[in-house]
């Protein structure tokens, strides 16, 4: 029982020593938007003064276009966040995170699988009860990536410090903004749904990091095959499924939009988010069923883990 103690304490320095890695490369992206934007505005301030003097030769052309532009405005909240997150080096975690969720939540599992642990508790609590168990521990990380995303929100703001979307377009052009001007001029209700997905998805990532589990005895080898195997699978949905059989027999234009498993992070693509909304929850509620498949025989369980 002590063992099983400390294996716990140890997933959770673990899991906020994740956290933390992705709280400093937050800041340090934030850091780079912002001095980015302070280039900007000495330029322009630059140009103002070169433009100025009596032997510039800068065309007056070029000078009118920059003194009637004015000042780099200041983006609002929520086209600094889908900057970061899409047009930054924070883009890496589309590929990253399905790899964190896996790392987390195959962690308590494929130690007391490996270790035959699991055989102690089935003595004080029935297979069913020991299951329901295991899985609510599996799910104990799927808050990180909904907080990994208001975290940037909150950078955002900070660099920010306003959510005028017309501001912003009145210096920037439209095609600066990352997604659809519709979803940033809808931003708040669109960010409930954001993070919506992205919790199915941690499901998804989650019930895909236990399925490699039940044949293999070691943690490396499941977490590496947990994200082989969400890569099969966004290559079958994505490219099989969506742009064979979807668009190309069926011509449902961006069909493989919908079914791509990285546009969670990236909405710009998505004819409709609802239906995107209802795949990922299907993806979190199928999953899900596939694992009850996978572990409810007891004895061919049992059989396995002690091969």
């Amino acid at each position: 029982m002590k063992k099983n103690k400390n294996k716990d304490i140890i997933l959770k320095l673990f899991s906020l020593i994740i956290f933390s890695l992705l709280i400093i490369w937050v800041i340090f992206c934030g850091i780079q938007y912002k001095k980015n934007y302070t280039r900007n505005v000495n330029a322009h301030n630059q140009l103002v003064e070169l433009c100025n003097e009596k032997s510039s030769t800068i065309s007056e052309e070029t000078c009118g276009m920059v003194i009637s532009n004015g000042k780099p405005v200041m983006p609002d909240t929520f086209t600094v966040f889908f900057q970061l997150l899409i047009n930054s080096n924070l883009s890496l975690i589309q590929l990253i995170a399905p790899m964190i969720v896996i790392l987390l939540a195959s962690c308590s599992f494929s130690h007391e699988y490996s270790t035959g642990f699991y055989k102690n508790k089935l003595i004080r609590m029935s297979y069913k009860e020991y299951f329901k168990y295991i899985i609510l521990k599996t799910y104990q990380c799927i808050w990180i990536l909904p907080a990994f995303i208001i975290l940037i929100f909150i950078c955002s703001f900070i660099i920010s410090g306003h959510f005028d979307v017309n501001l912003t377009l009145s210096y920037w052009p439209e095609n600066y903004i990352p997604v659809s001007i519709s979803i940033v001029k809808n931003a708040f209700p669109f960010m409930i749904i954001f993070l919506l997905n992205i919790v199915f998805s941690s499901l998804f990532y989650a019930n895909l990091s236990l399925i490699p589990i039940r044949k293999s005895n070691n943690y490396i080898v499941s977490v590496i095959s947990s994200y082989l195997l969400f890569i099969f699978c966004d290559i079958f949905l994505e490219v099989l499924v969506g742009v064979l059989l979807l668009e190309k027999y069926a011509h449902i234009s961006q069909a493989s939009a919908i079914f791509s498993l990285f546009n969670c992070w990236v909405y710009d693509s998505i004819p409709s988010i609802p239906l995107f909304t209802i795949y990922c929850f299907l993806l979190a509620v199928i999953s899900f069923i596939v694992v009850i498949c996978i572990y409810h025989n007891i004895e061919e369980v049992i059989i396995d883990s002690e091969k």
